[in-house]
């Protein structure tokens, strides 16, 4: 048979990735990966897949374990979600329950679910499957009668969640209630609070609900979701033959959103979203068409750029960075920023400005290097397809989307690369900007310093060291998953982990909050201790690169020994394993006085111990410190 040049690319792009994955270059992988399922969808994804069932898993990819409780046919969706979890640097390995057997997997202690090994649990049950008859139900007759079978959905979808969430201990994704197809009586279902449709749209904002208040639980809205295989998401074929009520597409949908929902729940998210500014966030080229000809505003085709700015700015208030990345002079750059009079951003909501006639890849590793994040943490937005191939070639872990002037097509792809999903919003998230703002202002006060003592001193830094409490779960766990450069072990816990470790006698969980004379750091550094008789060992120390390198970490440490102290331990021991990220830290606990112990660790693991009466010694002479607890 002949293949047609445009398949045998494909096949080619095919084995780019394969090759890719086989040498561990992860990065280019997962940006080949993107690129190669947008062009083939569907065949792609089914492609993909059977090559790499005869792969192990490659190195450097992150394995996660799904297990699927459900009440249908969803084995046809392995595809999606694997190639999906390439395209984001997941080695994703699904796993199904039995079908139907969603409660027996919950009563039966032998079960899969009952088992080991599961990162996250996907439960993906059909309303007609807890309230049978359901699905041909198209009006009810009262108030009552619709209200009971809403309630009969919630109650035991909830019921389901909470047992599943305490039997494996792990991040649950939910897949809410779809709307069946092809209901008797047509637009009848749709016709006020009696109809189906609203129905099972109340249990399903119910259920939402209960997601939202769970820790480590997020809802997928499959009706949305599936939604984009237009109208054939739902296959008669596949369903009468298989139980699977779903199309390709339709399954090619929610396997992607089912990967973006692990990313958010395993912590594995972007920061920052770098933007172009000519045909990008305005129309037209302001070096060329003056501040005056730049197209923003309320007017065709303006208002698309004015849309795409309130969009970014949403993103600003969840607690992602913006930054700009654009050939242009950098004081006619501020003067637009700072006078037209239709743009809704403005300079304080971007933490970083490169606009000058340097390279963008280069620019944009300046920004990571500026910003103190990680090149992996950033997306790129540019209208310039030289500019988009140039930085994906040169940095393949940033995340790149071209900006064609339909910003809504735009935003969409952006967030179809994973890692901007957000699922809980903290304080430090809403004021991440203004943080970074000030984080300028020091390193201007730093520029100003003879000498790193004395730009430490001015700074007149306070300190706060406390236990985990309710109020704080939240960001404690967010440090643990998103922190790579200052974090010793890089243990990943959830909100449920966390809150665990806290109520138990064998751990303690500490907090440092920090602030300085240019206002609060929020909470930055985290230490989880294992208590064993009179030894402490630090299973887990992070802290965030907006306060590296300022001797913070000697005081928190310090703090925590002396709490040690006083509640009867004589050691503190200390673990370092080095990933591509944390090698900052790798001689931290020599610094501090420790003493390494004999390791024959493969994997370069360094363990290390300190007397009790040399650790309470550790501190910092820049920095106050406080207890935000009885210790």
């Amino acid at each position: 048979r002949t293949v047609g040049m445009e398949e045998r690319r494909q096949m080619n792009q095919l084995e780019t990735i394969l090759h890719s994955l086989q040498t561990a270059d992860i990065s280019a992988a997962a940006r080949d990966c993107r690129l190669y399922l947008e062009e083939t969808p569907v065949s792609g994804e089914i492609a993909m897949n059977a090559k790499l069932k005869s792969m192990g898993r490659p190195e450097g990819l992150k394995t996660v374990r799904t297990y699927c409780v459900r009440s249908y046919t969803l084995e046809p969706i392995s595809p999606f979600v694997r190639a999906w979890g390439i395209a984001n640097g997941l080695w994703v390995q699904p796993e199904f329950s039995p079908f139907g057997q969603h409660w027996q997997e919950v009563l039966d202690r032998g079960s899969r679910l009952h088992g080991s090994g599961i990162d996250a649990t996907i439960i993906a049950v059909r309303a007609p499957d807890l309230v049978p008859g359901i699905e041909l139900r198209t009006r009810f007759t009262s108030k009552d009668d619709a209200k009971s079978a809403k309630e009969a959905l919630v109650t035991q979808m909830q019921q389901l969640i909470s047992e599943v969430k305490t039997i494996t201990g792990k991040p649950v994704v939910v897949l809410g209630f779809d709307i069946p197809d092809c209901l008797p009586g047509g637009l009848l279902a749709f016709q006020g609070s009696l109809g189906l449709a609203w129905v099972l749209r109340g249990a399903n904002e119910a259920v939402a609900d209960y997601c939202a208040w769970c820790s480590d639980v997020v809802y997928v809205d499959t009706e949305t979701v599936i939604a984009d295989a237009g109208r054939d998401r739902y296959s008669g074929v596949n369903w009468f033959t298989s139980k699977n009520p779903f199309s390709a597409l339709s399954l090619r949908q929610l396997g992607q959103a089912i990967v973006r929902a692990t990313l958010a729940l395993i912590g594995q998210e972007r920061k920052c979203i770098v933007v172009d500014l000519d045909n990008t966030l305005w129309g037209g080229i302001v070096g060329e068409d003056g501040p005056e000809g730049i197209r923003v505003g309320n007017e065709y085709p303006g208002s698309n750029y004015a849309w795409f700015q309130r969009w970014l700015k949403g993103m600003e208030e969840l607690g992602f960075l913006l930054a700009i990345n654009s050939k242009n002079d950098q004081s006619l750059v501020n003067e637009v920023l700072s006078t037209h009079p239709s743009l809704v951003l403005r300079p304080d909501n971007f933490s970083a400005v490169m606009a000058n006639w340097d390279d963008k890849a280069s620019n944009i590793e300046r920004i990571s290097k500026d910003l103190n994040i990680g090149v992996d943490t950033l997306v790129f937005i540019d209208d310039s397809p030289f500019e988009l191939e140039r930085v994906a070639h040169a940095l393949p872990e940033v995340a790149c989307a071209r900006m064609t002037g339909d910003p809504i097509r735009t935003a969409r792809e952006i967030m179809e690369c994973g890692g901007l999903d957000r699922i809980r919003v903290t304080d430090e998230d809403r004021s991440r900007t203004s943080m970074y703002v000030a984080q300028s202002r020091r390193k201007g006060l730093e520029a100003a310093s003879n000498t790193l003592d004395e730009f430490l001193q001015n700074l007149c830094m306070r300190a706060v060291v406390g236990t985990a409490d309710a109020v704080r779960l939240e960001r404690i766990s967010q440090l643990t998953m998103r922190t790579n450069q200052f974090n010793l072990t890089t243990r990943r816990y959830s909100v449920e982990d966390i809150r665990r470790m806290a109520e138990s006698q064998k751990h303690r969980v500490f907090w440092l909050e920090v602030e300085d004379k240019f206002g609060p750091s929020g909470l930055v550094g985290v230490i989880v201790v294992e208590v064993s008789g009179d030894k402490w060992t630090l299973d887990t120390f992070v802290l965030s690169c907006r306060v590296m390198g300022r001797t913070v970490e000697d005081a928190f440490l310090g703090g925590v020994a002396r709490i040690a102290q006083k509640q009867g331990a004589a050691f503190m021991l200390g673990e370092y394993a080095p990933t591509k990220r944390n090698g900052v830290v790798r001689d931290l606990y020599r610094r501090l006085g420790f003493l390494a112990e004999a390791s024959d660790s493969p994997d370069g693991v360094t363990r290390w111990r300190i007397p009790i009466q040399r650790a309470v010694e550790i501190r910092s002479s820049f920095v106050k410190l406080e207890y935000g607890c009885d210790c």
